[in-house]
């Protein structure tokens, strides 16, 4: 079994945080140890302790630096700052298949997420909605990109999820259903969640 290169001596946090990011989106976050994480980086276990507390604390800077590049809407960008950085959790999820483990398993609010609230409440409340419509309109958004990014990523699985098509119903019997399903194929992942961003959020011509 070929070993992994040591690190002694260049071994740092950002080293060891990448190399933890990395397995978690291979393996899945219950798939990263302590050990195996050490393994990988041709380090002890102990060496990791130096730099993380523990997993919990490893999740919690793994989060963290994966949504460090995301912008938070501005009460100036209006809705279409909204949808930007809807877009980019997105991008950002499918390219980390890890984040939507950790939103999972922190359960409870990052920094982040209070600054991203704080700046997405702000700017729908400044557009005059109401508070209880504000809560479901951000809601209805941040589940429309966490529903997007899972059923993308499903996809690309090992066993991925196989969709219904028109010729499944016949339109004699099933006429609604026939009709839909004949225009999915010609849509993606990506025009859906754009619908469903103008439907929850509203139009912009910010495309």
């Amino acid at each position: 079994m070929t070993q992994a290169p040591r690190t002694r001596g260049r071994l740092n946090r950002s080293l060891v945080l990448t190399k933890a990011i990395e397995l978690m989106d291979a393996e899945g976050v219950d798939g990263l140890t302590i050990r195996a994480l050490a393994t990988a980086l041709g380090a002890k276990p102990m060496a990791i302790y130096t730099y993380f507390a523990g997993k919990d604390e490893l999740f919690t800077a793994a989060y963290a630096e994966l949504v460090a590049g995301i912008p938070l809407p501005g009460i100036e960008d209006g809705i279409a700052g909204l949808k930007q950085n809807l877009r980019a959790h997105r991008a950002v999820m499918l390219a980390h298949p890890c984040v939507l483990q950790l939103v999972l398993r922190l359960g409870r609010p990052t920094e982040y997420n209070l600054r991203l609230n704080e700046a997405a409440f702000g700017v729908l409340l400044h557009l005059g909605l109401a508070p209880r419509e504000a809560l479901l309109r951000a809601m209805a958004a941040s589940w429309l990109a966490l529903g997007s990014a899972t059923n993308s990523t499903s996809r690309l699985a090992t066993n991925p999820v196989v969709l219904p098509t028109a010729a499944d119903f016949p339109p004699e019997t099933h006429p609604a259903l026939h009709a839909v399903l004949s225009v999915l194929p010609g849509l993606d992942d990506a025009e859906l969640f754009e619908a469903g961003l103008d439907l929850v959020l509203g139009p912009t011509s910010d495309r």
